[in-house]
């Protein structure tokens, strides 16, 4: 009955003389319930841990397909919580806020907006067999030779009221902690985990590799444009 009732205030909302692009969305788009009340993530998401929990401190341009096939992008605005894995949705001209359940979601992404760089999302059930989670896709793609994926949550810490410095400072700011693992995808060794970008992860997997990473990199460790740029070598040879 929750249901019904939820799907008929959405309804209401988007009338029938809404593009068809906003009907498809609503074919598959649920009001699902959340840790975060949609509704007050209108205004922003500064309140909630802004970029330190989410793709961005505000509503961000972008596009989601469905798992039906479905596409949006123009009129809409959109965020990622890291923490809770959720994507959120704004309509620009009636401003209603749904959140996303993830299981009607094939892929996304969203523009970076400080860089304007696409920020692709994608599930891979050989990871996640539940296929519930959204790996970030930094270089190459799934029909290729390789591709390398980070899957990337935040941790939220809440402020501990009764501690003595917080108190005499009178601040109670929740922290917000990431973890990141990376994954490095090939056909022939499928998902390889990364705990952390190393040289010696990528060639001893591949020793072809061994040249373009010394010229490349002469550190042990890599940063994620370096582990990028090896992933795209493995895909031209």
């Amino acid at each position: 009955m929750k249901l019904v009732i939820i799907f008929s205030l959405l309804f209401s909302v988007l009338s029938s003389e809404l593009s068809s692009q906003a009907r498809a969305f609503r074919d598959f788009v649920v009001a699902a319930s959340s840790n975060t009340n949609p509704e007050l993530l209108a205004s922003g998401f500064q309140a909630f841990g802004g970029s330190e929990r989410f793709v961005g401190d505000e509503w961000i341009q972008g596009g989601i397909i469905s798992t039906k096939g479905e596409f949006i992008s123009d009129k809409y605005k959109f965020n990622y919580d890291f923490n809770t894995n959720e994507v959120y949705v704004k309509h620009d001209e009636d401003q209603q806020t749904v959140v996303l359940q993830n299981n009607t979601i094939r892929n996304f992404f969203l523009i970076d907006p400080k860089t304007r760089d696409s920020i692709k999302f994608i599930k891979f059930i050989a990871i996640d067999p539940r296929n519930k989670q959204f790996y970030q896709l930094l270089a190459g793609d799934m029909y290729g030779k390789a591709a390398l994926l980070k899957f990337k949550t935040v941790e939220i810490v809440k402020a501990n009221k009764n501690s003595y410095a917080n108190n005499f400072n009178g601040t109670y700011k929740d922290t917000y902690t990431p973890h990141i693992d990376y994954y490095l995808v090939t056909k022939e060794k499928g998902a390889i985990k990364l705990d952390k970008l190393i040289r010696k992860s990528f060639t001893d997997e591949f020793p072809e590799l061994r040249e373009q990473a010394n010229a490349v990199v002469k550190k042990p460790n890599l940063n994620e444009s370096q582990a990028i740029v090896l992933t795209n070598f493995l895909n031209l040879n």
